[in-house]
């Protein structure tokens, strides 16, 4: 974050074979206050939370862990929030500062430096598929299948995949057949489409940047109901549910209904206007700094 090396604060990264809670056990005891950021999943129990906390400014990134109670900060940088995690922690009678919503996207250089759409084509002509980095569910095969026996001649539709999905492994034998091309997962490729029809995820977000039309599934229950959640409280993608309780029928008919939509397309667009910016990461970088001077003086 450019506000705390401008801080002129150092850096320590660690390494991916260390475990990170024996790691900074060492901050335990150590009299120079840090700044500590937690970005991963783990669940950090509440004492180690809270010992660091005693001493260092503790910032963590989409906490779900017993531990988040007892952190400086909490962030989570999301539309689809579910609202029983911020009431959790009023009723823990937490002091962690909360940052919630999709002003605090942290959006990387390789986004940022993409400018975002200033219209939406109608009618639209390239759709690309997209499912992350690694595709556990293997989406993209299933949705290529349906495609592959639909009667969508209008459109080119081109399946991005990232290079740890199952997708990008398989040997397919035919890499185009009539409008559906394969092609590796990047950035410039989803600026150059007309609509996205994407996995839920942390993608999303970067779409509604680039202020793409976005067509959301979930892969797993528990997506299905963020992409749900998203959708009904933002406007501004078209959720079709859980992938794996459609049929071909259903996902054509819907795909298909929305790309013939100017309506819909252009009010997809319109209300990404203004979600997501790319001053998240200043914003979060402003309270950190904030907080760790705070803690500094008590």
């Amino acid at each position: 974050m450019e506000q705390l090396t401008l801080a002129n604060f150092q850096y320590e990264t660690i390494p991916d074979n260390e475990d990170e809670i024996v790691f900074l056990q060492k901050y335990f005891l150590s009299d120079e206050k840090a700044i500590i950021i937690f970005d991963t999943l783990a669940d950090y129990p509440s004492d180690f939370i809270k010992t660091l906390s005693e001493r260092h400014t503790t910032v963590m990134v989409h906490p779900y862990s017993r531990g988040r109670f007892f952190a400086s900060i909490a962030i989570y940088p999301v539309g689809h929030l579910d609202e029983n995690v911020l009431f959790e922690f009023k009723t823990y009678q937490s002091k962690t500062k909360i940052l919630a919503g999709m002003q605090y996207c942290l959006l990387n250089d390789a986004i940022l430096s993409l400018e975002p759409s200033s219209n939406f084509q109608f009618p639209p002509k390239i759709i690309s598929v997209i499912a992350g980095g690694s595709d556990p569910s293997n989406t993209l095969d299933l949705i290529y299948q349906w495609l592959l026996n639909a009667n969508l001649k209008d459109y080119q539709f081109r399946i991005l995949f990232g290079k740890a999905s199952v997708f990008a492994s398989k040997n397919i034998s035919i890499l185009a057949k009539n409008q559906i091309q394969f092609l590796p997962f990047s950035m410039e490729e989803i600026q150059r489409s007309d609509v996205v029809i994407s996995a839920f995820g942390v993608t999303i977000y970067e779409l509604v940047y680039l202020r793409k039309p976005v067509i959301s599934y979930g892969h797993t229950v528990q997506h299905a109901e963020a992409s749900e959640r998203f959708s009904a409280r933002q406007l501004c993608t078209k959720n079709i549910g859980n992938i794996f309780e459609l049929n071909q029928e259903d996902f054509i008919q819907q795909i298909d209904s929305l790309l013939k939509s100017r309506e819909q397309l252009s009010d997809l667009f319109q209300n990404t206007m203004g979600l997501v910016d790319s001053y998240g990461t200043d914003r979060v970088s402003k309270t950190i700094l904030e907080t760790y001077y705070e803690e500094k003086r008590i």
